[in-house]
């Protein structure tokens, strides 16, 4: 089984199996690996699976995404758009990652950098976080040795999947995990309360979903009521979570550089 960064990122990610209801219900398409949730640990299980090392192939791979963007807690914001200064991308969740070998390393250095067994996978070059010498948190490069986002790899994982024959599906929020019924050709049935798919049939389903999402699924499902031991310890540190917020403030003019030119800054609180 592939690693997930879950814990290191503090997502929550978990593989069940369940039960199907409504045996009656025909799916409406097959997706040997349905990925439910588009965030770090979501889109690099399915990277890591059909790409990084071909486990499966890409056309077999499904990933749906609740919302109307990828990247769950990495949200990626660009500000400046329509100004002339210099672009600049904002991360209003996650926005970092620690250099390897530090005690709390989450290992996204390594799949961005790409040294996974695809040499230069991604190759998106790294900038220190508080300074280009910052030698303990770095983020993604923009190219003019900026933040380029946190969810930049993730977008660059799915279009890497895509291009491979994968479906990457947004607005498709998972209602629920079941077991299929006896002799059926697929152990599993995803069933979705959103989108233009209402259900699939999969061989594996990765959950990868904050403890809201999981707290709206339908209490039937097999998450709850029939599962292993070790789905069920994903679903209590999910849904054990804790939310939290980041605020950010934007000056016009960057009077507390006074030796400097005003420009338009961005300071977390």
């Amino acid at each position: 089984m592939v690693r997930p960064w879950a814990g290191a990122l503090q997502l929550a990610a978990c593989v069940c199996v369940g039960r199907a209801l409504h045996s009656d219900h025909v799916a409406e398409t097959h997706c040997s690996l349905t990925v439910v949730g588009g965030g770090w640990s979501g889109a690099y299980f399915a990277y890591r699976m059909c790409v990084d090392t071909d486990a499966i192939a890409c056309e077999d791979v499904c990933v749906f995404e609740s919302n109307q963007r990828f990247g769950g807690r990495a949200y990626s914001t660009p500000v400046n758009e329509e100004s002339e200064l210099e672009p600049l991308t904002v991360d209003m969740c996650a926005y970092r990652m620690r250099i390897s070998g530090a005690p709390t390393s989450t290992g996204a250095e390594e799949i961005v950098l790409g040294v996974t067994s695809s040499e230069g996978a991604l190759g998106m070059p790294l900038v220190g976080y508080t300074n280009p010498d910052d030698s303990t948190f770095r983020v993604v490069d923009d190219g003019l040795g900026n933040n380029g986002g946190f969810n930049k790899p993730i977008r660059k994982m799915l279009e890497i999947v895509e291009q491979r024959g994968g479906r990457v599906f947004k607005g498709q929020r998972a209602e629920g995990v079941y077991r299929a019924p006896a002799g059926s050709a697929h152990p599993l049935v995803v069933r979705f309360a959103t989108g233009e798919i209402t259900e699939v049939t999969a061989d594996m389903t990765f959950l990868n979903t904050p403890w809201a999402s999981v707290n709206q699924m339908d209490p039937s499902s097999a998450l709850f009521v029939d599962t292993n031991a070790t789905a069920r310890e994903c679903v209590e540190m999910i849904t054990s979570s804790s939310v939290s917020a980041k605020y950010y403030v934007q000056y016009d003019d960057a009077w507390w550089c006074a030796s400097k030119p005003a420009t338009s800054s961005s300071l977390p609180l």
